[in-house]
């Protein structure tokens, strides 16, 4: 009897220890909202040649970053692009720079997807890799969403304008 109720009491506790541990890693997580209008400035399109429709595409976006509480950044991305057919999984770091040269990196993992009628959209998850002045020590994870308004077209003086959505949370070492 007693031990069903010693293994009752530490089943308790452990809920309670864990339930603290939660709260207390949330307390100090901050929401971050941006949306970014950027456009491609570099491409490279190389064809696999095992299957038609299949590319590498390595790319460099630039752009600027508009946040929730009025702040704007600079936005700098390199991304590959493993692209079969209209559907590409995306691998890309992103730089955002503010006025006070404080940084943010991160790194994404995406998916983008011609849509019927339309240009691609895009979806994705992301982890701050590095922050600098008021960012230094940033900890955490994004969510993004996106859509190409324009396509990019040496020919047509066009460079894959897009835009997306941001969501984060982080953290930042207290001081």
């Amino acid at each position: 009897m007693a031990t069903k109720k010693s293994t009752g009491i530490l089943l308790a506790m452990l809920v309670v220890l864990i339930w603290l541990l939660g709260s207390a890693i949330q307390v100090g997580a901050e929401t971050l909202r941006f949306k970014v209008s950027n456009y491609q400035t570099q491409s490279e399109v190389i064809q696999v040649g095992d299957m038609e429709g299949h590319a590498i595409i390595v790319a460099t976006r630039r752009g600027l970053a508009f946040f929730e509480n009025g702040d704007v950044a600079t936005y700098t991305n390199w991304a590959m692009f493993d692209s079969v057919k209209g559907k590409s999984a995306m691998d890309a770091y992103t730089m955002l720079t503010f006025g006070d040269a404080s940084t943010i990196v991160y790194k994404m993992k995406g998916i983008w997807e011609a849509v019927p009628g339309g240009f691609p959209v895009g979806k994705g998850t992301g982890e701050f890799t590095k922050g600098t002045g008021k960012y230094e020590g940033i900890k955490g994870n994004l969510t993004f969403s996106g859509k190409v308004y324009t396509l990019y077209s040496k020919e047509k003086g066009t460079f894959a304008d897009s835009a997306l959505e941001v969501t984060a949370t982080y953290t930042l070492p207290q001081k």
